[in-house]
């Protein structure tokens, strides 16, 4: 744990994770072909993406109005077969998951398995 700690705090104060970000521009300002070519590779490596945003402390106001809720879709690309996704804002939790069918049949079941899993968690959180 304290070697991840270390890397993880190193990581907050650097300009390694904007990587991705550069690489992504830069596939973006090449002809088709190249870009394709690396996405293919890229997801070619990976079965499984998980991401966790935490976007706000805070519940977002428009106009005085408080948000009800959000939609995002989960990640995936070319050959990337399976993502799950979970956006925070505030006090709402969102979760997404999407699946090719030869990896996971339903993925609505990974969903009700998490938020099942998160419910009990906060409740004894609670207690």
């Amino acid at each position: 744990m304290p070697f991840y700690k270390a890397l993880f705090g190193k990581m907050k104060n650097s300009l390694a994770p904007f990587g991705v970000l550069l690489a992504t521009k830069i596939t973006v300002a090449l002809p088709f072909n190249f870009p394709k070519m690396l996405a293919d590779d890229l997801t070619s490596k990976f079965t499984f993406v998980y991401s966790n945003l935490n976007a706000s402390k805070k519940r977002y106001v428009f106009d005085g109005h408080k948000m009800l809720g959000q939609f995002f879709f989960a990640p995936g690309v070319n050959k990337l077969s399976s993502g799950f996704s979970v956006l925070t804002i505030g006090d709402v939790m969102s979760v997404a998951a999407f699946s090719d069918a030869n990896c996971m049949a339903d993925p609505q079941e990974l969903v009700d398995h998490f938020v099942r899993i998160n419910d009990l968690c906060m409740r004894e959180l609670k207690d």
